[in-house]
């Protein structure tokens, strides 16, 4: 369990804990976010919750992940400023990752800084035919995510986020779209110790869904050949799973600076301190010392390549598809 002990923290708690429609929790926490993300005070307090930890300082970033400041991770909701990079070579309409849904989780983005990022949400009716391996979808609302712009993405909703022309930062609620009495137990160490056997009894009893964990078998989805066909997550994700390394970490951690510098953040006296013990490892020693003095920090890019035949997913391709199925 991660918790960042904060007034407005403890407000997303109370309002977990008083609403169970979790629907509703998302919509009565939007202010909280609204306040969270115009506050310096809070910015700084949860860079020195995280730069505070060491499993967070020796954490080895993979590109599987998006660079990112915890806020909190309860079993009842999670929180968290995620970093979107900017492409190395911007081109409109390139997807930075397949489309996708989160399983049974609600999420609640607020874009609180960089250009924003155009996003496809699709129906969730989509027929799947997993022996096929392809799906009908249908984009039910295109919209930029644009700073102070709040969407709720359902559970099991189909979406593509195209990548951002410069770096793109959200702050994040993510919740299970229901309350379960099993919730709390995902941060519960001796059942982690058993994760494997215990999804593989739930998945053979067929109670996933009820229980709030994915399916067997998730997918991603892509436009291939004018239709859209499906990759299971294992296969998608595998490479960017692998790919870790003290490049990445440099990379990963340099963004989370820059994203610093694009909120103006002002405590280098905490930075200056936190560069100085013997402790912090070199890559954080590195780029902390290189904000105190102010000198240029700017994010890492991603790849317009993914994981999926024809390595690139084109805005235009998506509606050529789509426009396939309504014909």
């Amino acid at each position: 369990m991660m918790y960042f002990d904060h007034p407005l923290t403890n407000k997303v708690q109370a309002l977990s804990d008083q609403i169970d429609d979790r629907k509703e929790f998302h919509s009565a926490a939007e202010g909280v976010l609204l306040e969270m993300a115009a506050s310096p005070e809070f910015l700084d307090g949860v860079v020195q919750y995280n730069l505070d930890r060491p499993e967070f300082l020796e954490h080895n970033w993979s590109l599987y992940e998006i660079p990112c400041l915890w806020i909190a991770d309860t079993g009842d909701f999670q929180m968290k400023f995620h970093v979107f990079l900017p492409m190395e070579k911007f081109e409109a309409g390139i997807a930075g990752s397949c489309i996708h849904h989160h399983n049974n989780y609600l999420l609640t983005t607020l874009a609180v800084c960089g250009s924003g990022y155009e996003t496809f949400i699709f129906e969730k009716d989509g027929q799947f035919d997993p022996d096929k391996g392809d799906i009908e979808l249908r984009v039910r609302e295109n919209f930029v995510q644009k700073e102070g712009t709040m969407t709720l993405v359902d559970s099991w909703e189909p979406h593509v986020v195209f990548s951002p022309k410069e770096m793109t930062t959200t702050l994040t609620l993510w919740s299970p779209d229901a309350k379960r009495s099993t919730d709390k137990l995902r941060h519960n160490p001796v059942l982690k110790a058993f994760k494997k056997p215990l999804r593989f009894m739930i998945h053979a009893f067929g109670m996933d869904k009820k229980m709030g964990i994915a399916s067997a078998k998730t997918y991603q989805f892509y436009e291939h050949d004018g239709k859209f066909e499906a990759i299971e997550e294992g296969e998608y994700f595998a490479p960017t799973k692998a790919a870790k390394g003290p490049e990445i970490d440099d990379d990963y951690v340099r963004t989370i600076f820059a994203f610093l510098k694009a909120m103006n953040y002002q405590n280098t006296e905490y930075l200056g301190e936190l560069a100085e013990k013997d402790s912090t490892p070199a890559v954080w020693k590195k780029w902390a010392l290189k904000y105190v003095v102010r000198d240029l920090i700017l994010p890492a890019t991603s790849s317009a390549e993914i994981n999926i035949p024809g390595k690139i997913l084109r805005k235009e391709s998506i509606l050529k598809a789509q426009e396939a199925i309504l014909t």
